[in-house]
């Protein structure tokens, strides 16, 4: 959430003392350009804005005379503000100088992307619209969202819509402000039920008893489902991380639709054995991970053309990890991704390639992922990884090397068209078709890459061509396809 490089400006205004706007300059400026500002920054500069909202006379001076350095502090501050009750009056005031951009004079870089969560997540006019094809037109897609009560309401999106497993909290945003939504359960195609899970642990259940826990609460949440006993076919869960953390969901969900980011998923934190069966093609959908809109900047910051990239293969990342050697899965799924990982290992310094450990600050991973032309994506803990998603804004062609994966979207991109899938023993041999690969044949699959980013964007609301959409395409399918007649004469 880079805000802009003149918070220093600001010192000539005696609102704070000078420490105080020198201390925000390293968070705004030196921090967050390089990686997401941590928790203890937010809530540094979470005090400093309790106090301008209390002192509007501070505030008016603020915004009149260093509006970055009111920007910098309010938007690193709203996550924690938002469930306090304090966030929309910060909001609006954000917006207000949004809409005085033009009148910011020079050096004052402003960077756009910090008002991306807040547009997406909140209804208008704070935030964007929400607005997709398949909720248009003469046969839209009717969707009945639940209100979930307290005390298994997610309290502060903002904070809860960050990793992979943001798309919990991004996917019943998008529903609730879009044309698709339905208040009468009867004019209803599909229910959706929010429940936050990833983040209601988070927030609520201590460490070591998270699986029971949740289980417990998953049950409760279906308990207060009004419409589930009738439907429970047309009813929406989603599972947003490796562990689908309802141990009882085959009971009592089984026969509903799961949307999941993990189609093999690790049934047991005890066995570590992915679910080859968890997944039903015929009902079930891959949602695409959540890559933060902070993150994507970055990436797209550093892209460089096709053409000008210095390496061929890429991958910087964990080596080993205790999990890597732990999580396993039946025939034929049996290499483990601490074998993939090793061999990747094995291949350090060969020529025309950049294999290594993790690159920090994300900056420097942003500069070299933008740098290379193709770049390995090995199963994890889970089969699938936030590595594949970040290949269509870094414009590095993934080379997956994740037998199992299941594919996001997969019905409506063509990911053999834009990307390469290996056999996971076999790193040596994926690398050594990859140097081979001709320049023109790379250049085309990178074209196509880079025109599907759209569908994994979830800050991005293209009515014809976001995840949003895609995932609202993938149920026009699964609703067309439940009955089908026909006759040879």
């Amino acid at each position: 959430l880079v805000v802009g490089s003149a918070v220093p400006e600001c010192t000539e205004y005696d609102v704070f003392d000078l420490h105080i706007w020198e201390h925000a300059a390293y968070l705004n400026d030196d921090i967050v350009f390089r990686n997401a500002l941590p928790t203890e920054g937010q809530l540094w500069f979470a005090d400093i804005a309790h106090y301008l909202m209390r002192d509007q006379t501070a505030l008016q001076i603020l915004m009149d005379k260093c509006a970055v350095g009111v920007a910098a502090i309010l938007v690193h501050s709203l996550a924690i503000l938002e469930p306090e009750g304090v966030a929309e009056s910060a909001a609006k005031v954000l917006l207000r100088l949004a809409s005085t951009w033009d009148l910011v004079p020079p050096p004052w870089a402003w960077d756009p992307v910090w008002l991306a969560p807040l547009r997406t997540l909140w209804p208008p006019p704070l935030g964007s619209p929400a607005v997709a094809e398949a909720c248009e037109g003469s046969d839209p897609l009717r969707v009945f969202v639940y209100s979930i009560a307290e005390p298994y309401a997610s309290v502060n999106p903002l904070r809860c819509h960050q990793g992979m497993e943001g798309v919990e909290t991004l996917l019943p945003s998008f529903l609730r402000k879009s044309a698709c939504r339905v208040p009468n359960a009867s004019e209803a195609d599909f229910f959706y039920v929010p429940f936050e899970a990833y983040c209601f642990q988070n927030d609520f259940i201590a460490a070591g008893n998270e699986t029971a826990e949740l289980d417990r609460v998953h049950l409760e949440v279906v308990g207060t489902l009004a419409h589930f006993e009738a439907r429970p076919h047309d009813h929406i869960f989603l599972f947003p991380h490796e562990f689908w953390d309802f141990p009882s969901w085959r009971r009592a969900v089984g026969s509903s639709i799961i949307f999941a980011v993990e189609g093999r998923p690790i049934e047991s934190p005890i066995s570590l054995r992915h679910c080859l069966t968890c997944f039903d093609e015929r009902k079930d959908v891959i949602v695409p991970g959540h890559t933060d809109a902070w993150s994507v900047a970055q990436f797209r910051r550093h892209y460089r053309p096709f053409a000008h990239r210095q390496f061929r293969v890429c991958f910087h990342g964990a080596f080993r990890h205790d999990l890597y050697a732990k999580t396993n899965a039946a025939f034929p799924f049996l290499v483990s991704a601490q074998e993939t990982r090793r061999q990747i290992q094995s291949l350090v310094g060969t020529p025309g390639t950049s294999f290594g450990v993790h690159l920090r600050p994300l900056e420097k991973y942003a500069e070299r992922m933008g740098n290379c032309r193709f770049c390995l994506v090995p199963k994890g803990v889970g089969y699938t990884n936030g590595r594949l998603l970040e290949s269509f804004f870094t414009g590095c062609i993934p080379v997956i090397l994740s037998d199992a994966m299941m594919l996001p979207l997969a019905k409506v991109v063509d990911w053999p068209k834009m990307s390469v899938k290996w056999h996971q023993d076999d790193v040596v041999g994926a690398v050594q078709f990859l140097l081979q690969v001709g320049d023109a044949d790379a250049a085309a699959v990178h074209d196509r890459l880079l025109s599907s980013a759209c569908w994994f964007d979830w800050h991005n609301f293209n009515s014809t061509c976001s995840p949003y959409q895609g995932l609202l395409l993938s149920m026009k399918q699964r609703r067309t396809a439940r009955f089908q007649f026909w006759s040879p004469v």
